[in-house]
């Protein structure tokens, strides 16, 4: 507990008697004034946030609140780019917060990771997208924030999404020739005044996410 003293006295008169001793007297409680303001900080983490206002012969008010939970997210990934949305949070009060923090952790580990651009930092809207996401499976949070430091709770993981930075490779090849076609690499050359038909098959194969 930390106390914060202000303090105002003023001295008593002093008295010497017939022998030379010194004494002091206090005329009463009237000349003794102390204002006494004790401020209590627990130890832990706490936050509290206020709105106040008065007007000249009106009387004074002041409401306490809290932030909500973070919504859980949702997380898409297109190749190396993963977009993750979520719903607004509020105060306990109604009134919206300014702005939310973006996570993202390992799907094996839990290890929190080092969030990209455009996810990076605080984000005033309900989506972003994370841009040159590494190859793995990722799990997204998101923490409300109002103010320069005051944080809600963070929001449960989103479920698990696979960034995938290795393309398909494409193996194409004609068959079933019935008439002028030939291929010759991945171009394919065929008459197409002469009457005929053709396969064409892609037997693609990615190592990554899949074909």
């Amino acid at each position: 507990m930390e106390r914060a003293w202000l303090m105002r006295t003023r001295c008593a008169p002093r008295h010497r008697l017939p022998d030379g001793r010194r004494t002091s007297s206090w005329p009463g409680l009237g000349l003794l004034s102390a204002l006494v303001l004790a401020l209590v900080l627990p130890t832990g983490s706490a936050s509290a946030y206020w709105s106040a206002g008065s007007a000249a012969g009106g009387s004074g008010a002041s409401a306490a609140t809290t932030v909500d939970r973070g919504a859980t997210p949702t997380a898409v990934a297109a190749g190396a780019a993963v977009t993750v949305a979520w719903a607004a949070s509020t105060l306990a009060s109604g009134a919206p917060v300014t702005g939310y923090l973006v996570q993202r952790y390992d799907q094996a580990t839990l290890t929190a990771q080092s969030v990209l651009a455009s996810c990076d930092g605080r984000i005033s809207a309900t989506t972003c997208t994370e841009h040159g996401v590494p190859a793995g499976q990722w799990r997204y949070s998101v923490t409300p924030a109002i103010g320069t430091s005051w944080r809600g709770a963070e929001s449960p993981l989103s479920s698990p999404v696979t960034s995938d930075t290795t393309p398909p490779v494409n193996a194409i090849s004609l068959s079933n020739l019935g008439g002028n076609a030939f291929q010759a690499g991945d171009t394919v050359y065929y008459r197409g005044l002469a009457p005929g038909s053709f396969t064409l098959t892609n037997a693609v194969t990615d190592s990554g996410s899949g074909p």
